[in-house]
């Protein structure tokens, strides 16, 4: 092999090496445009100090055999309704909106 195969084994070389450059700057561009287009979705949802009456209603009695989301034990005593109709415990759900306004189920904001 002269000087020109190996010119010619350099410059496969570097076209490869190129092409794959190119390949994958393309990819992570890509990736980065979809990154940025979805970082709006998540908003913070500052914590409340107590539930409004508008988004929970008290109840005395639940269904036989539902359980809280929160502590996962038979649904009895005081229970608040959600506004997106999910139940739990009164003190349950307290803490929780202490800690957040979401629903912890489906995360809907009440």
């Amino acid at each position: 092999m002269g000087y020109q195969g190996v010119a010619l084994l350099i410059a496969a070389f570097i076209g490869i090496g190129f092409a794959a450059y190119q390949y994958y700057t393309q990819q992570n561009t890509a990736y980065t445009q979809d990154s940025q287009s979805r970082s709006h979705v998540y908003t913070y949802v500052p914590p409340s100090d107590e539930p409004t009456d508008d988004t929970c209603r008290k109840r005395r009695r639940s269904s036989l055999g539902d359980k809280c989301s929160i502590c996962q034990e038979t649904l009895m005593g005081h229970i608040r309704h959600l506004s997106c109709k999910h139940s739990f415990h009164k003190d349950c759900i307290e803490e929780w909106f202490k800690e957040s306004r979401t629903c912890p189920v489906c995360r809907r904001v009440v």
